[in-house]
This record gives structure tokens, sequence and C-alpha cells, in this order.
């Protein structure tokens, strides 16, 4: 054989992945072993990253499924600086005027309006149940009136221009809907 044609690779030109699959089919026993131990490792190895991904996965969804709390209470924040802004720049709005001193305690009635729909997603949230809601994170009374009180205060916030309608997605607004739906064909 000539210099010329024999050329030896240097050790490490080539992965230890097509080495070991070159030899997979070799006779002596302990070369076989080394192919098949390293194999189950590369297989652990596997499993373990799939472990570690799917663990990843979970903690992902699980945070999607907080989230929503953290995202409502967030755009009350952000509700509470637009209401603040709009009763200081009122100028003879009477609805402004009457809501001075009260924009906290309407803000934070959103934010338990939405937490209520939340828990009781299937169907919507009674006044009483947004009441207590409400009673408990504010430790102010609130009965199923007055909560009814502020949810229409809510409503006519959400339509007025200057305060939260930029907050409501466009579309039909919910005071255009029926609230029954038996009576939707007499409205």
């Amino acid at each position: 054989m000539d210099d010329a044609e024999y050329e030896p690779k240097s050790k490490g030109t080539e992965p230890l992945k097509h080495i070991v699959a070159s030899i997979r089919h070799a006779k002596q026993p302990a070369v076989r072993l080394f192919v098949t131990e390293y194999y189950e490792r590369l297989e652990r190895h596997k499993r373990r990253k799939q472990e570690i991904r799917n663990e990843i996965a979970r903690e992902q969804r699980a945070a999607k499924r907080a989230a929503p709390a953290q995202r409502i209470e967030a755009e009350g924040r952000e509700r509470l600086k637009a209401l603040k802004l709009a009763v200081r720049n009122r100028r003879g709005d009477k609805l402004l005027e009457q809501l001075v001193c009260r924009e906290e305690e309407l803000a934070e009635f959103w934010v338990a309006m939405k937490l209520a729909a939340l828990e009781t997603y299937p169907r919507a949230p009674t006044d009483a149940e947004v009441g207590a809601l409400f009673e408990s994170r504010r430790d102010k009374p609130c009965n199923k009136n007055q909560a009814r009180a502020r949810r229409k205060l809510v409503a006519a916030l959400e339509q007025h221009r200057w305060v939260w309608l930029k907050f409501v997605a466009p579309g039909l607004s919910p005071i255009s809907l029926p609230r029954d739906p038996d009576r939707a064909g007499r409205c």
C-alpha cells in the first residue's frame, strides 16, 4: 500500500456516535458490550430530557391557569388610573362628579366582578356572590343590592367615552344585549 493512499484519520474528527454506529455489528463481546451500554446511556439521556420537557410544559400550563387572575389585577390597576384621571378632569360631568373619592372602590369592585366570573365560569356570578367577594377583599359591607348598584355604575363607566370605553372590546355593547335570553324577542 502506498503512503499517499493511506491517510489515518486523526482522533476526534469523527463524532462518537458515528464511530459507535460503525462498530455496532462487531463480533468481539467487549465491543458489543460497549455499544449496548452506549445506546442504553443514550436512551436514559433522551428519557430524562423528555421528562424535563414535560415538567416545564406542565409548569407553563399551570402558570397559564393562574395568569388570568394576575391579568385581571393588572387591568384593575390600569382602570383605577384611568378613572382617577377622568374624575380629576371631570369638567362638569355629573356622573364623574358623583364618583369623587369612590375611584378605588369601583376599580376594586370591577376586579371582584371579574374574579367572581372566573370562579363561577360556566355561569355568570350573582350579585350576592360578587358582593361577598368584594366584601372579603375590601372589608366593606356589600349586600346584593349594593353590588347591583355598583355593577350598574361599572357598566356606565364602561360606556363613558372618557373613562373605561378604551378597555371594552369592540363589538356589541353589554347594554344593547338582552340580559334574559327568554325576553330577547321582546326587546
